[in-house]
């Protein structure tokens, strides 16, 4: 991607020790070991786009987080993100049974409250829309797009050549409908808005 947007600079940033440059790495791209919870090594107003798939579940501090990706963005600027839905049907990060970890679906623990829902899920949020708004609020910015999307199901489609795409399908049109509500993941784009910092 980076290789389309050749007088761009792209940064990625992650905290595991693996991040590394190298000579396949293209020149306009640099990852970054950072912790998103320390202040990141970039100036104030720095980037026009910060995008997160799936991150700010983990992070043991989201308002800290959030705080420090608008710090960077410049006026303007666009924070494109997904994070899971509370009102999706199974929690799909797995859960606890006592100290025992299980990797499968757990269906509709997400829509009990949260001292429930954090005996068996105690690593990994879920947000309410209300959530989000809470998470912004004090922040200056403007929420531009807020909408849900589905799951591609590709086991399911690689599994099963018929049923899989209609699924797959209907799940599309879904979010276009009401019950898009229920969909995987939240998908936000949110703006920062006010006057350049000199």
């Amino acid at each position: 991607m980076a290789k389309e947007f050749p007088n761009s600079m792209f940064y990625g940033v992650d905290i595991v020790e693996m991040i590394e440059n190298s000579e396949s790495t293209p020149k306009n791209f640099s990852l970054t070991k950072a912790d998103i919870l320390q202040p990141l090594p970039f100036p104030d107003n720095t980037f026009d786009v910060v995008f997160s798939n799936e991150v700010l579940e983990h992070v043991d501090d989201d308002a800290v987080t959030a705080r420090e990706v608008v710090r960077v963005l410049k006026p303007g600027g666009h924070f494109v993100f997904f994070v899971p839905n509370r009102m999706y049907f199974f929690e799909t990060h797995g859960f606890y049974l006592g100290k025992k970890y299980v990797f499968r679906l757990l269906p509709v623990v997400n829509w009990f409250p949260d001292a429930i829902r954090n005996v068996f899920v105690p690593h990994v949020r879920a947000y309410w829309d209300k959530d989000l708004d809470r998470l912004f609020a004090e922040l200056p910015v403007r929420t531009i797009e807020h909408g849900y999307v589905y799951p591609g199901f590709d086991n399911i489609v690689e599994r099963h050549k018929v049923a899989g795409p209609l699924l797959r399908r209907t799940m599309y049109l879904a979010e276009h409908t009401p019950m898009r509500k229920f969909g995987l993941s939240h998908f936000m784009v949110i703006q920062k808005v006010g006057p350049a910092r000199p």
